[in-house]
């Protein structure tokens, strides 16, 4: 493995409003990487506008006021290269197509429930599209 592709100690944001799957994907996650969280669409989006060392993001889909795909759509058209620059992973409880009616490009996505190795592999696959984009460059 490359070490661009390498998860170790890498900042990801976590954005999920149940607090209850927030604090288990920390834990897990916080084993490998850093984590920031934020608990809902609105505080994600300010936290990857204020934080340029994010590597990837995980989203849930389904949140109040601002989802998972509205927030990395406006990510997305507000900042374009730091968005196409980090890696992004999609979940979904009510069926992944709904990120793709965004046109979200390099996101991966999952489908809930899905356990910690699925997320892990979810993140490697993002990492890969983000790797590809930065040789591009």
């Amino acid at each position: 493995m490359t070490p661009e592709l390498s998860l170790d100690g890498q900042l990801w944001l976590l954005v999920d409003d149940d607090e209850m799957v927030l604090r288990v994907n920390n834990r897990f996650l916080s084993r490998r990487v850093t984590v920031l969280t934020a608990t809902d669409g609105i505080l994600g989006y300010d936290r990857l506008v204020g934080n340029p060392k994010i590597v990837g993001v995980i989203t849930d889909y389904n949140m109040p006021e601002l989802t998972g795909g509205d927030m990395l759509k406006k990510f997305q058209e507000s900042h374009i290269n730091q968005y196409m620059s980090i890696a992004k992973v999609g979940i979904s409880g009510l069926g992944v197509s709904q990120f793709e009616t965004h046109n979200l490009s390099g996101l991966e996505t999952l489908a809930k429930p899905y356990s910690p190795k699925e997320l892990f592999q979810a993140m490697y696959r993002a990492l890969e599209t983000r790797a590809r984009y930065l040789t591009k460059q």
